[in-house]
């Protein structure tokens, strides 16, 4: 069973970890949903909080990151280059690189759906133009226009949808996610 207090200080944690190595850390995914929806964990998505960063980071902070992970008791669960998960007390903190695009905009090629790759676009406005949420009495920084960004991330996330019936909606299937996919 998953403790609220161990997920808490894995937030606490990464959150410092990026304050000390100044890289900004953006709540997303299922954890945004729960932090703005619920105003508290997703039941079913109670094991990991996603963070997007922005992948120049992973470029020039890798080791220095893993390290300060490390200290702290995560053991280094994922490395890919597009994701680093770390692993303590049965949760995970994943940290979601984005790439700037000039044609695109902001985005991310992550690993999901039976291991096959796909892009998610991020439209850049809504990673540069950030406010603060708080997430189980932690601010963070989320998308200002939160609820045009889950609604362009999940479609209707008003809706609770628990795992494994759980989609990432409209750009899956999308001509975009396909042919940036194979430009990634």
């Amino acid at each position: 069973m998953v403790k609220l207090e161990h997920i808490k200080e894995n937030i606490r944690d990464a959150k410092e970890i990026a304050e000390k190595l100044n890289f900004p850390i953006i709540l997303d995914g299922g954890s945004l949903l729960g932090a703005y929806r619920d105003k508290g964990v997703i039941k079913g998505d109670e094991d990991d909080v996603d963070f997007a960063v922005p992948y120049e980071v992973a470029e020039f902070k890798m080791l220095q990151i893993i390290k300060e992970f490390e200290e702290r008791g995560f053991e280094l669960f994922r490395l890919r280059p597009t994701v680093m998960t770390f692993k303590r007390n049965e949760t995970k903190i994943d940290l979601l690189f984005y790439k700037w695009s000039e044609d695109w905009g902001c985005n991310y090629l992550t690993l999901y759906h039976d291991k096959k790759p796909f892009a998610l676009i991020v439209p850049a406005g809504y990673w540069l133009d950030l406010s603060e949420i708080e997430f189980l009495g932690i601010k963070l920084k989320c998308p200002k226009e939160i609820e045009r960004y889950l609604e362009w991330r999940f479609g209707d996330w008003r809706t609770p949808v628990l795992r494994p019936n759980f989609g990432f909606q409209s750009y899956l299937e999308n001509d975009y996610n396909k042919e940036l996919t194979q430009c990634l």
